[in-house]
């Protein structure tokens, strides 16, 4: 009867154990649960940043592209400029004061 009480009792001891370890495990399923969906969250936002700065450069790109073009421009309107410049000067070199 007493080997029969030692034993049942080494049973429970054993059988609360291993609720211990499933709890703990449950617990550290529910965490790593959480973590999980903090980590996806995470990753959305620096996709979604990630995003706006490529939309960022994507803009840049084309303002430094518009400004080429008119830094080219203001090139071609200065050698208009200095080409009618030089014509007048040979205009006004062709008159003599009397």
């Amino acid at each position: 009867m007493e080997k029969t009480k030692a034993s049942c009792q080494a049973t429970t001891d054993k059988t609360s154990r291993v609720n211990v370890g499933l709890d703990d495990m449950a617990s550290s399923v529910g965490r790593i649960h959480d973590l999980s969906a903090q980590i996806a969250t995470a990753a959305e936002e620096q996709s979604a940043v990630t995003e706006e700065i490529n939309q960022n450069m994507v803009a840049i790109r084309h303002m430094v592209d518009d400004l080429v073009a008119s830094g080219q421009q203001a090139d071609r309107s200065t050698d208009a400029l200095l080409a009618s410049n030089r014509r007048l000067v040979e205009l006004v070199n062709r008159f003599k004061v009397r």
